[in-house]
């Protein structure tokens, strides 16, 4: 098992995250939940705002109707000192 280390930010999330499924059927995933995860790391956004896209970017997948629930948490260590 790996410590968190400063700047290290650990998404949890519920079933209804990777479930989410658009009209044709096609689930949200794993995949594409680090796929979208990584492209904002990359692109530098701050936490929050990371989390208010993905939050848009789920809604969107399942056509804005959520059937079940869809929770987020994100938790960004900023190291012991802070």
């Amino acid at each position: 098992m790996r410590q968190l280390q400063p700047e290290d930010r650990l998404i949890t999330y519920t079933d209804g995250v990777t479930e989410a499924r658009t009209f044709d059927g096609t689930i949200f995933g794993v995949e594409g939940l680090t796929a979208f995860v990584r492209e904002e790391e990359a692109a530098g956004r701050p936490p929050a705002e990371t989390m208010r896209r993905l939050s848009a970017r789920i809604r969107a997948h399942h056509g804005d109707v959520l059937e079940d629930d869809a929770t987020t948490v994100m938790v960004n260590w900023v190291g012991p000192d802070s």
